[in-house]
């Protein structure tokens, strides 16, 4: 199936999303999934073969294989993209826009870095960075140092929101701006209405 069937079959939200994801001249674009809210994820690896590594290191019991997170390198139109591209309101992933020149090793490494927190009562936590709700909440509110320490090598991250709408993140200034991800359509619209207020 070509681009503009693709494109045909998708909600505008869904082509601003993929258009995003892959338009970055340079970059590559990550997903990190959550297996305990994606059934049949392994099944889908064996499927459709995908660049993915577990983020849990060692030999896994094979329901806490199903249920770890994992990092996948996405490729524009594959099955495993479009299936997360489409997969709204489960609270399953987010997607990751990283430079070409890091390699899938060290991303490995910085995803794994922050998977467990201290508390301020210097209690060590599981930290579920990779369900939409927790980033969403935590990425406007983190101080320099922790955007510093989740953003890493990352170019921005990409998560939806209670109400199934896409944001991005990125640093700027050491803080960490936010922007709705806006369908093209809109964004036509609005440039539409701005040069016939001109």
């Amino acid at each position: 199936m070509n681009q503009n069937m693709m494109d045909i079959f998708n909600s505008p939200e869904e082509v601003a999303l993929r258009k995003h994801l892959f338009s970055t001249p340079n970059h590559h674009a990550y997903a990190i999934v959550d297996g305990a809210a994606s059934p049949g994820l392994l099944s889908t690896f064996n499927q459709h073969p995908a660049e993915y590594r577990c983020l849990f290191l060692g030999e896994l019991d094979p329901a806490l294989a199903a249920a770890a997170p994992y990092l996948i390198k996405l490729k524009q139109y594959s099955h495993i993209t479009e299936w997360l591209i489409t997969s709204k309101g489960l609270n399953q992933h987010i997607f990751a826009v990283v430079p070409d020149n890091i390699e899938f090793n060290t991303l490995h490494t910085h995803f794994r870095g922050f998977l467990r927190i201290r508390s301020a009562r210097n209690k060590m936590l599981y930290f579920r960075y990779y369900d939409p709700r927790v980033m969403q909440d935590f990425l406007p509110n983190c101080c320099p140092e922790q955007a510093q320490t989740l953003f890493g090598p990352i170019k921005e991250y990409l998560v939806e929101d209670a109400q199934e709408k896409m944001h991005r993140f990125w640093q700027e200034n050491e803080r960490v701006t936010q922007q709705p991800l806006v369908p093209l359509q809109t964004q036509n619209d609005q440039t539409s209405k701005a040069q016939a207020r001109c």
